[in-house]
């Protein structure tokens, strides 16, 4: 069980989508989410926390975005002693196998495919919460 008050980082270009996966996340009851609006906005987001009271304990990124994307966000996170254990889950609308399988490779935590529903969303997050925390 994912507690409600862990930080929480939300990665979306777009912000409508973003918009709409806080509510979705406030409905949940998680109360921890801060936003950033690209791959290279999360890195100095994350790396700002790391090691303090506010360090996030789970990610949850889109794919396709500017300047860096979740693939490339992902596989930076891996490479760092702080964050290769950090639940990530990734979400697209795309269902490309080759993205899919770049994913898997680099040790996602968990995938999500746009749209989805609330219910959707806090089932893979126990997912990749319990894939790091088991």
């Amino acid at each position: 069980m994912i507690p409600k008050d862990i930080a929480i980082l939300l990665v979306e270009d777009s912000d409508e989508q973003r918009s709409q996966y806080l509510q979705f996340l406030a409905e949940l009851g998680f109360t921890n989410v801060s936003q950033a609006e690209s791959g290279l906005a999360a890195l100095r987001i994350l790396s700002t926390n790391i090691g303090t009271d506010k360090e996030f304990k789970l990610v949850i990124t889109d794919y396709e975005m500017p300047q860096m994307n979740g693939l490339q966000l992902l596989t930076t996170l891996r490479q760092s002693s702080a964050t290769k254990e950090l639940p990530i889950l990734y979400m697209s609308s795309k269902g490309d196998f080759a993205v899919i399988n770049e994913f898997i490779k680099a040790k996602v935590s968990q995938m999500l495919v746009k749209p989805f529903t609330k219910e959707n969303l806090l089932a893979r997050m126990h997912e990749a919460w319990n894939k790091h925390h088991s």
